[in-house]
């Protein structure tokens, strides 16, 4: 939509009003984009750039890594930070982490030990989410973080088709 519509109709047709109203609309266009940006990098899961840098420097995180997934998956675990543990906790943890499929879980109450198997496509934070969980566990757990692999690993892919078919009806001569 151009900005062109705005104006009274005897001003839309006046040369002057159509340049002017042609680079307010790149200008608004260009501006548009960078509040879509500006949204994107509010939200973790969608943050690429300046957002990830902004959240890393509120919870202190020095990036190991400049993978992307990664810096993010150090983000939310710094945010789901929740003392005290509890076994709810450390589901919801690891589903927002990982996903709800992709993770087990086995406590042995009397040996105060907890084992978390995280499916093999999370195997570079598998060792990140150790020292995490370390540092959020109380200190007398002792804390095994494995992997597993899985024959059906819960992906999610999705695509979209746009299909049409044009046809002239005859009209009036």
């Amino acid at each position: 939509m151009s900005i062109k519509e705005y104006l009274p109709q005897y001003l839309q047709e006046v040369e002057e009003f159509e340049e002017i109203c042609k680079t307010e609309d790149i200008e608004l266009e260009e501006l548009n984009s960078k509040i879509e940006e500006m949204l994107n990098e509010i939200i973790v899961n969608k943050a690429k750039g300046y957002g990830l840098d902004r959240y890393e420097r509120i919870y202190n995180i020095i990036p190991k890594s400049s993978n992307i997934e990664e810096r993010r998956f150090n983000i939310l675990s710094k945010m789901n930070n929740k003392v005290p543990f509890t076994l709810n906790w450390l589901r919801n943890k690891l589903e927002t982490l990982v996903g709800k499929d992709n993770y087990r879980i086995n406590i042995d109450y009397a040996n105060y030990s907890v084992t978390i198997e995280v499916s093999m496509i999370f195997e570079n934070i598998a060792n990140t989410l150790n020292v995490d969980l370390r540092e959020q566990l109380p200190a007398n757990m002792l804390i095994t973080v494995n992997l597993f692999q899985t024959e059906n690993a819960v992906l999610y892919v999705g695509a979209i088709m746009r299909q049409g078919d044009y046809m002239k009806i005859g009209g009036m001569n």
